[in-house]
C-alpha cells in the first residue's frame, strides 16, 4: 500500500501533459436583455458580467508561445443576435495598423480579429468573420470563400489597444433547431506589425482539417432560426457610345432595367437564392488575351450570383459558370455563314440571362443538396445585305441549365457525393447530361487519405435523317491515396478519361483522351531555422499517356521549394526536366494527327517582399530551354505603393516571348496542317488604384494593356510521323493583339447590404497582321481604332424581413 502513492504521484507526472492537453477549451455565451449598440465601446451592462475568453497562444511568427498582448472576448446573444466583443489590449495603441481597404480585402495591412464556428458539429464547414482595427468586413466559409452575409460590426482604438464589436443575426448564419447549441469555435488575432497571429485554441501546423480541434461555445439555449427572407431590389441605368459611323446608325445607345434578388430559408439547414433578370453590367472586366493554343481559355468568374454559395456545385469538377449565360455557339459562325454583299449588323457576345435559381444547404445528419436552374433566352444576331434589307440569325436557342448534388458527410471529415448536369436546347440543338460521383476517406487521425470519383458524359446531336437524337457516350474516373498531413506529406494520384468523355456544356474539358499518373512527396518544415521562418520541398513526376494509343503525352520531374526569410521576404523556385520528345495529338487540329514535341528544361524564381513596408515589390522570371533549339521566357515585376491608409497603388508589367517556336498556323486546302516558325513577344501592363474615403466610400480604378504579336518566318507541313517538312504557302500567319480596359468605380454602401455604385468602362480590342516596330508604335496605332465606352449607374437596396417586420411594429405603436 506504501508504494501506491509514488506510482500514483509518477504516473500522474507522466500523464498530466497528455490528460492537459487533450481536454477542450469551451466558452459560454451570455443571454442578455441590453439593447445593444454596435459603437466598438462595449459599455452597455451586460459585457461587464459576460465570462471571458482568453489565453491565446502564437501561431506565428513562433509556435506555441505566450502571445505578445492580451486579448479577451466575451460572447452574448438574444432571441435575434449573437453579439461578440473583443478587446486586443496593446501598449502601443499608436503603433497599431489600420490601412482602410473594400470589403473582403484579406491583403490590408492592418490589425484584425477573428471569429470562426462550425454550427453543427460537423467540421466539414464553419462560418468567419473577420473585423480590421481600421472596421473593414471580412466573411467567409470554410467550403465558400465567396460567401457574404449582411452583418454589423463596429472598431474604435483607445489608449489601451483596440476594440472590435460585432452583431451577427442568426439570419446571417444557419444552425439547427434545438434547444441547446454547442458550437466548435476558434478565435484569432492578428498584429500586424509583428507578422504574428494569435489563436484560442492553437492548431497543429500541416494539419488537414482543424475544425475538430477547435473549442466550444455553449450557453445559447432557447433560439430558435427566424425567418431568412431577404430581397435585393435593383435599377440601373446605362449609356453606351461606340464610333459606328454608319448611316444613320446612331453612335450611342442607352438602356434602363430592373430587377431583383432574392433569398429565402426553407428551414434551418435550406437557403433559395433567385436572381430575376440580372444585370451584369458592372462586373469586372476579364483579362483577354491572344490563344493560339488548342485549347479554350477560361476566364475567371466574376458574377456575384455565380461566385456566392457555389461550392457544393464544384463537386467532381463538372460545372464552368461561364457555360450559363456565355458565348452563344453560333457566335463565330455568323461571319463565316455571310451570303455575298452582308455585313454583321449586331452579334451579342453573351447570351441573355432570363433567370436563374440555387437551393443549397446541409442538414444536421450532415447531408447537403444543392440544385441550380439557370434559363437563357433565344440569341440572334442580325445581318444587313447592301439593299439595308436585314435578317436574322438564331446564333443559340433557349437553353435550360440544371444541376444537382447531394454530399454526405461522412465519419473523420469524410465525404460522399453524387453530382448531375444536364443542358437542354431547344431547336433539335446539342443536348448533354453528366453524371458524377466520389467518395473520400480519411482515418481517425487524419493523416492519410483516400479519394476514388469518377463521371459519365453523355452528349445528344439531332439526326435530320432519322429523325431523332443520337447519344455519344464517356466516362472518367480518379484515384488518390495519400498522407494529407504532417511534415512530410505525399500522394499517389491516377487518372483517366475516355476519347469520349465530354463536359463541356456547363463544365470544361480542356483534354481528354488521357491516363494520367503523378506521385507528388513534399516536405514541410513549420518552424524558424536558419535564415528562414519557414519552407517547404516538393518533388513530382508526372506522366501522361494517350489513352487511345498509349503514346506518351508528358513526362516530367519537378523539384519545387519555397519560404519566408526572417524579414518576411518569401522565395519560391522550381526545376523541371522533361527528358523525352512526347506526343501532342491536339496542335495539329486534325483528328488522329501527332506533333512531336521535343524534351525540355524549364527553371523558375519568384520573390515578395513584405508587405508592411510602404513600398513592396514581387517579382517572378521564368525560362524554357528546349532540345530542338527553341526558347521561351516570362517576366513578371509588380511594385506596390501604400501612399497612406487611404491610397494605394499597384503595378504590374509582364514580359513574354518564344523564339524559334514551332506551331499551328494554318489548315490548307489538301486539309494538311500547316506549321510556322514564329517568334512571339508579349507585354502587359495593368494598373490597381484604390482611395478608401472611408470604410463604406471608395474609388476604384483598374486599367490594363496588353499586347501579343507574333511574325513567322518559315512554314512546314505536318508528316504522318509527327516530324515536319518546309514548305513555301503564300498564307501569313503574323498577328498583332492589342486590348485595352479601363474600369473606373465608384461605390457607397450607404446602409449595410445596399450600395449605389457608378462605373465607367472603356474597352478596345484590335488585331491585324501589321508587326510593329515596337511599343509606342504600337501604342499610338492602337488608340486609333474605334473604343467602346459605357457609363452605368446601379442602386441595390437590401431588405431584411426582420428590419422591415420591426419597422413596422415601430410605426403602429
Amino acid at each position: 500500500m506504501k508504494t501506491s502513492a509514488p506510482i500514483l504521484f509518477l504516473a500522474t507526472f507522466l500523464f498530466l501533459p497528455f490528460i492537459f492537453f487533450g481536454q477542450t477549451k469551451q466558452g459560454v455565451a451570455l443571454r442578455t436583455s441590453d439593447r445593444i449598440v454596435i459603437d466598438g465601446r462595449l459599455n452597455e451592462p451586460a459585457w461587464a458580467t459576460a465570462p471571458v475568453m482568453t489565453g491565446f497562444r502564437q501561431y506565428v511568427p513562433v509556435y506555441d508561445v505566450k502571445a505578445s498582448f492580451e486579448t479577451e472576448v466575451k460572447v452574448l446573444f438574444n432571441d435575434g443576435a449573437l453579439y461578440i466583443g473583443a478587446v486586443m489590449y496593446d501598449p502601443n495603441p499608436d503603433s497599431i495598423l489600420w490601412q482602410l481597404g473594400e470589403r473582403d480585402n484579406e491583403n490590408l495591412n492592418t490589425d484584425q480579429f477573428t471569429i470562426e464556428f462550425d454550427t453543427y458539429g460537423s467540421a466539414t464547414d464553419s462560418y468567419l468573420f473577420t473585423v480590421t482595427a481600421a472596421g473593414v468586413q471580412i466573411d467567409s466559409r470554410f467550403a465558400d470563400e465567396t460567401f457574404d452575409a449582411v452583418w454589423i460590426s463596429h472598431s474604435s482604438i483607445n489608449d489601451k489597444g483596440w476594440i472590435a464589436e460585432i452583431e451577427i443575426p442568426y439570419s446571417a448564419i444557419r444552425f439547427p433547431r434545438k434547444e441547446e447549441h454547442e458550437w466548435a469555435i476558434q478565435l484569432s488575432r492578428g498584429i500586424r506589425r509583428y507578422r504574428e497571429t494569435d489563436q484560442w485554441v492553437l492548431e497543429v501546423k500541416g494539419a488537414a482539417n482543424n475544425i475538430i480541434n477547435w473549442g466550444k461555445l455553449a450557453g445559447i439555449r432557447d433560439v430558435n432560426a427566424p425567418v431568412r427572407l431577404s430581397l435585393t431590389p435593383y435599377l440601373s441605368a446605362g449609356l453606351e457610345h461606340y464610333p459606328y459611323d454608319i448611316g444613320d446608325k446612331s453612335n450611342f445607345s442607352h438602356s434602363v432595367s430592373g430587377g431583383m434578388d432574392l433569398k429565402y430559408g426553407l428551414n434551418e439547414s435550406f437557403t433559395l437564392d433567385v436572381s430575376l433578370l440580372p444585370d451584369f453590367s458592372q462586373v469586372k472586366s476579364d483579362n483577354i488575351v491572344k490563344n493560339l493554343s488548342a485549347f479554350e481559355v477560361s476566364y475567371d468568374e466574376q458574377r456575384p450570383f455565380f461566385q456566392e454559395a457555389v461550392d457544393l456545385f464544384q463537386k467532381g469538377n463538372l460545372f464552368y459558370s461561364r457555360r450559363i449565360a456565355g458565348v452563344p455557339s453560333g457566335y463565330y459562325s455568323v461571319q463565316s455563314d455571310l451570303n455575298e454583299g452582308e455585313e454583321v449588323e449586331n452579334n451579342p457576345a453573351t447570351a441573355h440571362l432570363l433567370n436563374a435559381i440555387k437551393f443549397s444547404g446541409r442538414n444536421k445528419n450532415g447531408l447537403a443538396i444543392g440544385v441550380l436552374n439557370a434559363l437563357t433566352d433565344n440569341t440572334r444576331a442580325t445581318v444587313v445585305d447592301s439593299l439595308g434589307r436585314e435578317r436574322s440569325v438564331l446564333t443559340q436557342p433557349f437553353t435550360n441549365y440544371n444541376i444537382l448534388v447531394l454530399d454526405q458527410s461522412l465519419r473523420n471529415n469524410g465525404s460522399a457525393y453524387l453530382i448531375n448536369t444536364s443542358v437542354l436546347r431547344d431547336d433539335h440543338a446539342r443536348r448533354a447530361n453528366v453524371t458524377g460521383a466520389g467518395i473520400t476517406l480519411h482515418n481517425a487521425s487524419n493523416v492519410y487519405g483516400l479519394s476514388v470519383g469518377g463521371a459519365v458524359s453523355q452528349v445528344y446531336n439531332f439526326n435530320e435523317s432519322k429523325p431523332g437524337y443520337e447519344g455519344d457516350y464517356g466516362y472518367k474516373y480518379d484515384l488518390m491515396l495519400g498522407k494529407i498531413s504532417g511534415n512530410w506529406q505525399y500522394s499517389l494520384t491516377h487518372n483517366l478519361m475516355n476519347d469520349r468523355f465530354d463536359a463541356n456544356d456547363l463544365g470544361i474539358t480542356q483534354r481528354n483522351s488521357q491516363i494520367v499518373n503523378k506521385l507528388l512527396v513534399s516536405y514541410y518544415i513549420f518552424e524558424p531555422f536558419w535564415r528562414l521562418r519557414d519552407m517547404e520541398a516538393t518533388f513530382e513526376v508526372y506522366n501522361s499517356l494517350h489513352y487511345l494509343t498509349t503514346k506518351n503525352e508528358n513526362l516530367t520531374f519537378t523539384i519545387k521549394a519555397n519560404g519566408t526569410d526572417l524579414r518576411y521576404t518569401s522565395y519560391w523556385g522550381s526545376l523541371s526536366w522533361a527528358p523525352l520528345e512526347t506526343f501532342d495529338f491536339y496542335e495539329p487540329r486534325i483528328p488522329g494527327r501527332h506533333f512531336m514535341l521535343p524534351g525540355f528544361v524549364n527553371g523558375s524564381f519568384g520573390f515578395s517582399s513584405d508587405y508592411r513596408k510602404p513600398f513592396a515589390f514581387d517579382g517572378y522570371l521564368a525560362y524554357t530551354s528546349a532540345s530542338d533549339g527553341s526558347s521561351e521566357y516570362y517576366l513578371e515585376l509588380s511594385p506596390i505603393v501604400r501612399v497612406d491608409n487611404h491610397l494605394s497603388f499597384t503595378f504590374e508589367i509582364t514580359f513574354s516571348g518564344r523564339g524559334k517556336d514551332r506551331g499551328f498556323a494554318t489548315t490548307d486546302s489538301a486539309g494538311r496542317s500547316v506549321f510556322g516558325r514564329r517568334t512571339v513577344t508579349g507585354v502587359e501592363n495593368s494598373l490597381s488604384t484604390t482611395y478608401v474615403f472611408r470604410n463604406n466610400l471608395s474609388l476604384n480604378l483598374w486599367t490594363r494593356h496588353y499586347w501579343y504579336q507574333g511574325h513567322y518566318d518559315q512554314y512546314f507541313l505536318l508528316r504522318e510521323d509527327g516530324y515536319l517538312d518546309e514548305t513555301s504557302t503564300d498564307y501569313k500567319a503574323d498577328f498583332n493583339f492589342n486590348s485595352f480596359n479601363i474600369d473606373l468605380s465608384f461605390r457607397w454602401e450607404f446602409a449595410p447590404g445596399s450600395n449605389v455604385s457608378l462605373v465607367w468602362k472603356n474597352a478596345l480590342i484590335t488585331e491585324d497582321q501589321e508587326v510593329a516596330g515596337g511599343f509606342f508604335d504600337n501604342f499610338s496605332r492602337t488608340f486609333e481604332q474605334p473604343q467602346l465606352n459605357n457609363l452605368s449607374l446601379k442602386i441595390l437596396y437590401y431588405l431584411d424581413y426582420q428590419n422591415v417586420r420591426q419597422w413596422f411594429r415601430k410605426s403602429n405603436s
